[in-house]
């Protein structure tokens, strides 16, 4: 049983395009997985860590994940 139920998603629309399927794959594997997702989408240069500083307090994610525009995901 995978121990991270909730994850928050953090990414940019506008980066990294040519690793969108790879990205929504991922996706679907999670939800498939019956993990709850919320993707947020950035809006600006900074508005990541904003998202990150918000949703971090509140405690009711498992995980927080950066996806960035260059293929990778921390």
């Amino acid at each position: 049983m995978n121990k991270f139920r909730k994850i928050l998603i953090i990414y940019n629309p506008n980066a990294g395009q040519r690793h969108r399927s790879k990205f929504e794959k991922i996706i679907k594997k999670l939800e498939i997985e019956k993990i709850y997702l919320q993707v947020v989408a950035t809006e600006y240069a900074g508005h990541g860590k904003e998202i990150a500083r918000q949703y971090s307090g509140d405690n009711n994610y498992d995980m927080i994940v950066a996806a960035g525009g260059d293929g990778t995901i921390n």
